[in-house]
């Protein structure tokens, strides 16, 4: 059984890199949000976890589809699609839910 709250390989909680990508998807710069959801990282630290979530994308999609389709959306940038299309299936903590119904890590 996968721990949810945690991301496998990484040093930080399911719950920070939720917050994390909320705050992405509020416009905030990445070094920002990460600094605002209480994790103490570098500023390349915070970019390297966005690449990794960038490129995880489309499995992240391809797996929610499974549960709900994609919502109807104006944004064209796909990891702001794949963060609001997270909020939609997923309506606490997105990551730790994720892991918890899909037993994949998150990243």
């Amino acid at each position: 059984m996968l721990k949810s709250g945690f991301i496998k390989n990484f040093t930080i909680l399911a719950g920070v890199l939720s917050d994390f990508l909320y705050r992405v998807s509020q416009g905030i710069c990445p070094a920002m949000a990460f600094k605002d959801s209480g994790a103490v990282m570098h500023s390349s630290g915070a970019h390297r976890i966005l690449k990794r979530f960038r490129d995880r994308q489309a499995h992240i999609r391809t797996l929610l589809t499974r549960i709900n389709d994609p919502p109807d959306l104006t944004d064209h940038d796909p990891v702001m699609q794949t963060i609001i299309h997270l909020r939609t299936v997923f309506k606490g903590c997105m990551v730790s839910q994720f892991q918890q119904y899909f037993q994949v890590s998150f990243l």
